[in-house]
């Protein structure tokens, strides 16, 4: 069971088709929304001013994200006392006793880390937290390395309870 040391720092990183895909998305609706707002809304005005501002918000989508990739701005960081995660509009900041469970988790045919809260127990999640942006990092090892640390502190919380017995 391979785990990471703490403190763990780690910044987003994709592989080159990523880029090309969003590249080739970006410049896609980028494309269309100029050709709607220009060309489009002198035949129908509202339809194609609706689809103009569609494509125009997916492309502020896609530049935001890849600034976010490309100036490292997206990271996991795991300390002692607190986890530090931040990926495109998710900004997560917890400590570790507030952690019942993380497990990595399968949908949309992407692959998230699940974290569930102590508070939300019964349920499926608390916050999932997309592994695209981080390609080069050990998924089994991040997941083992959370819940080594729920257990050491579930462990300590009952040491601390029997000595104040």
């Amino acid at each position: 069971m391979r785990v990471y040391k703490l403190p763990f720092f780690h910044r987003a990183s994709v592989r080159w088709y990523v880029f090309v895909g969003y590249g080739f998305i970006l410049g896609t609706s980028l494309l269309f929304a100029i050709s709607y707002f220009f060309y489009g809304i002198q035949q129908r005005p509202v339809e194609d001013t609706i689809f103009a501002i569609i494509f125009a918000a997916i492309a502020v989508y896609l530049i935001y994200v890849l600034w976010g990739i490309i100036f490292k701005k997206f990271y996991i960081e795991l300390t002692p006392t607190i986890i530090n995660i931040r990926v495109p509009f998710k900004n997560l900041s917890l400590s570790w006793d507030q952690l019942a469970e993380v497990r990595a988790q399968r949908r949309f045919n992407r692959i998230y880390l699940a974290i569930l809260l102590k508070g939300d127990v019964g349920r499926n999640y608390s916050y999932l937290v997309p592994l695209i942006y981080f390609m080069d990092i050990d998924l089994e090892s991040l997941v083992n390395t959370f819940n080594r640390n729920i257990k050491k502190l579930k462990k300590a919380n009952r040491k601390s309870l029997t000595a104040d017995e």
